[in-house]
Formats: structure tokens, sequence, C-alpha cells
């Protein structure tokens, strides 16, 4: 189980975890976790959302431009204090 505390929201994330009044990102499609967690706080980077998953940085990115390029997601304002939009 890996515990991540989101600096903007203070609250724990658990992956793979029991579900207690907390997001839980259980199995499922790596992209349908990528978009969770953004949908989640929207502000996290790659590395936060890589380290949540418990998936490389490298693979984070690789799924995130895949998911740019269709459309799906949005990167809005600068690379650092910026946010993610979901489109679809």
């Amino acid at each position: 189980m890996l515990l991540f505390e989101s600096q903007e929201k203070k609250t724990e994330i658990i992956v793979g975890g029991e579900i207690d009044g907390k997001m839980a990102v259980i199995g499922g499609d790596i992209h349908e976790q990528i978009l969770e967690v953004i949908k989640y706080d929207n502000t996290m980077s790659a590395s936060q959302i890589a380290q949540t998953i418990k998936s490389s940085k490298r693979t984070v990115e690789r799924i995130i431009k895949k998911l740019r390029d269709e459309g799906v997601i949005e990167r809005c304002g600068p690379a650092r204090g910026g946010y993610w939009e979901i489109k679809k």
C-alpha cells in the first residue's frame, strides 16, 4: 500500500488499500488510474502521479502525452503552478 498526501488538498490517497473516505486507485487500466488521480487533484505533476499509482515517471509521461494528443486532457497555465483539465 502506498500513501500519498496531496500538498494542496491535505488528503491521503491510498493506492491498493481500503476505501475509507479517501480516494483509492485500485486496479483498472493505467489510463483510467491517471485520469482518476487528475480528477482528484488536477495540480499534480507527472512525478507525483507516478508515485501515487506506483508506476514509472516515464510511463506516466508517455500516457499523458497520448491523452493530450487524443484531446482527453489539456495542461493549463505554466509548467509550475498550472493544472490539468479533463476535456472528454
